[in-house]
Parts: structure tokens; C-alpha cells; sequence
């Protein structure tokens, strides 16, 4: 066999390891489905307080407070409804879609940590893999933060004064802070530490 055909059948065995690794590993695959479920009815749940949303607040919605909690600004309830249903939908939707679309894109705009490696073609589909997974638990959580600031939002327009519970407020959006550095920090460590245990 020439030098030529055998880096030929190289190519080709390395190709068919990656699409293996993508498409034929039982695991794989259902480690995929796994956080587009848990993504699904976290979404699922979104919508329904939205709904719920709809048919309890009052015409006009407070939506802005004070640090003490006071509200301070109101909005329609149409014109809050629109934006929270939008903006939960477009975030966590973003982030999926982006990170699915890498597959689809050139390997050459893979950007990350030992880039060489993870463009290579037995190694981009797991990376491609690891991206989706990643974005649909990072969905789930937007999704969840979002439901239960909507159901606080739904609380504060149901006392009198119209007052929200600071301290829920926040203690939800520092751990969700938190959670999106411990996501940004496991995507970066992924790309970084994966290539090294591979080479064990």
C-alpha cells in the first residue's frame, strides 16, 4: 500500500471514530437526551406561569421596586406578560441554538481551549456534544430562575403595599450568578483537562 492510500484509510478510520463517538455510542446519545428533557419541562414549567401570570395579575403590574422592596413602576399587564414570555423564551433558546449551531458551522471557527485538538475530526462532534449538553442545562436554569422571579413578581402584586421579597430577589439571582460562572468555568476546564486525560 502507497504512502498515500494509507493516509487515506487514516483519514477515513479517524472519521469513522468521530461519527461513532457522535452518533453510533448508546451513551452518548442518551447523554444527550437526558438535558433536553430536564430542558423541556423546566420550559414547560416557564410557560405555565406565564400563563398563570396572565389570567392573576391585575391591568396594572408593579415591575419595578425600591431596595426596600416598594414598588416604584408599572407596566401593563399585556406589555409584562409579552416581555417576560420573550425575554425567557430568547434566552435560554439563544444560548441552545448557539451552541448546536457550532456542528454546523466551519471546524475552523471552533474557538476554545486546545483548539487543535478539538477541531480535529474525531474529536470535534464530542466537543459539539459537550457544547449542547452544557447549553441545555444552562437553559434549564434560566428557565427556573425566571419561573420563580415571575412567581415573586406574581406574590408582590397580591399585597398591600405592593412589596417585593428582597430577600428572595436576591438570594435567587446571586446563586443564579453563581451557577453561570460554575458553568463558564466547567465549559473552560472541559476543553482544557479533556485532551490530557486522553492522552493516559
Amino acid at each position: 500500500m502507497t504512502p498515500d492510500h494509507e493516509e487515506e484509510k487514516n483519514d477515513l478510520l479517524t472519521e469513522l471514530h468521530g461519527y461513532w463517538d457522535r452518533y453510533g455510542c448508546p451513551e452518548m446519545m442518551t447523554a444527550n437526551k437526558v438535558p433536553i428533557i430536564v430542558w423541556l419541562t423546566c420550559f414547560a414549567s416557564f410557560i405555565a406561569s406565564v400563563v398563570l401570570a396572565w389570567h392573576l395579575l391585575p391591568e396594572r403590574v408593579a415591575t419595578h421596586f425600591d431596595m426596600n422592596g416598594h414598588a416604584d413602576g408599572w407596566m401593563a399587564r399585556t406589555e409584562h406578560i409579552a416581555f417576560v414570555a420573550l425575554f425567557g423564551t430568547g434566552l435560554s433558546v439563544l444560548v441552545i441554538g448557539l451552541c448546536y449551531s457550532v456542528r454546523h458551522l466551519p471546524i475552523s471557527l471552533l474557538n476554545v481551549p486546545n483548539r487543535h485538538y478539538w477541531a480535529s475530526m474525531r474529536h470535534h462532534p464530542r466537543a459539539c456534544d459537550f457544547l449542547f449538553r452544557s447549553a441545555c442545562w444552562f437553559g434549564s436554569i434560566c428557565v427556573i430562575w425566571l419561573t420563580y422571579l415571575n412567581v415573586l413578581l406574581l406574590k408582590a402584586n397580591y399585597v398591600q403595599p405592593q412589596t417585593l421579597d428582597q430577600n428572595a430577589f436576591w438570594m435567587a439571582s446571586i446563586i443564579f450568578a453563581g451557577i453561570t460562572v460554575l458553568w463558564f468555568l466547567r465549559l473552560m476546564l472541559f476543553f482544557m483537562i479533556k485532551p490530557l486525560s486522553s492522552r493516559r
